[in-house]
């Protein structure tokens, strides 16, 4: 069973929208035209994002575990990380705001200023969509498949059978590294089509891979035990 830790993110998330929002009204009431026409636009994301992430945490899995399967089924569940992103839309929003600071100064070039203002809110609102994503998302292992969830509003499930598998790879970036998590790449093949399940930014993914390469000794070895009594009545 997993811990729930994208509650406190999703919180945070909502409370850094409403700082949005305020701000948009800020700029609105403070402000006389044009400028005042740029806070309007603001206002709107950040409700979009509060909105966005109430719907996310009515919609989140509330169960640890797939309908049909009971908790011996399940050899482990990985949740995507949302720190990480929120983490970098934290960043990527203040580098839009020191953006537009830097765009009422005549201290320095307005080329680059402009450049943080564009990318700035772009890459924040890409990484809000990830934390909402990530936490609408589960893998699970068991000793037959590996399952991945998403919910929203409808249930989206892509599996692969554990026969099917036919390579596990782990990737990590220098900041997943430093936190302890990573991509785990599951990529399997049948009927001479491939496909492949990409476990994002999960805790302990080197755990995650050994999970399943059990799952698929336990597998062959059930298999094999199986055939033998099959040819040996």
């Amino acid at each position: 069973m997993t811990h729930n830790h994208t509650q406190p993110v999703l919180g945070a998330l909502m409370l850094v929208a409403v700082a949005i929002v305020g701000l948009g009204l800020f700029v609105v009431t403070t402000t006389e035209a044009p400028v005042q026409f740029a806070g309007y636009p603001v206002v709107v994301f950040g409700a979009l994002v509060v909105s966005g992430s109430i719907i996310v945490v009515l919609q989140k899995p509330s169960e640890d575990y797939v309908t049909g399967l009971t908790e011996s089924d399940v050899q482990t569940v990985a949740r995507p990380a949302t720190i990480i992103p929120f983490t970098k839309a934290i960043g990527w929003f203040l580098a839009g705001l020191i953006g537009v600071y830097l765009l009422t100064t005549e201290a320095v070039p307005l080329l680059w200023p402009a450049i943080l203002t564009i990318i700035g809110p772009y890459f924040h609102a890409k990484n809000v969509a990830i934390v909402w994503r990530n936490s609408l998302t589960r893998y699970y292992v068991t000793d037959r498949e590996v399952i991945r969830i998403r919910k929203f509003l409808t249930v989206s499930e892509t599996e692969t059978g554990i026969a099917k598998v036919t390579d596990i790879k782990r990737t990590r970036g220098v900041f997943q590294r430093l936190i302890g998590y990573g991509d785990v790449i599951i990529e399997s093949s049948s009927g001479g089509s491939s496909a492949s399940i990409r476990a994002r930014s999960i805790r302990s993914p080197d755990n995650f891979k050994q999970i399943i390469k059990q799952s698929q000794q336990r597998f062959r070895s059930e298999r094999g035990v199986g055939r033998r009594q099959h040819t040996n009545p």
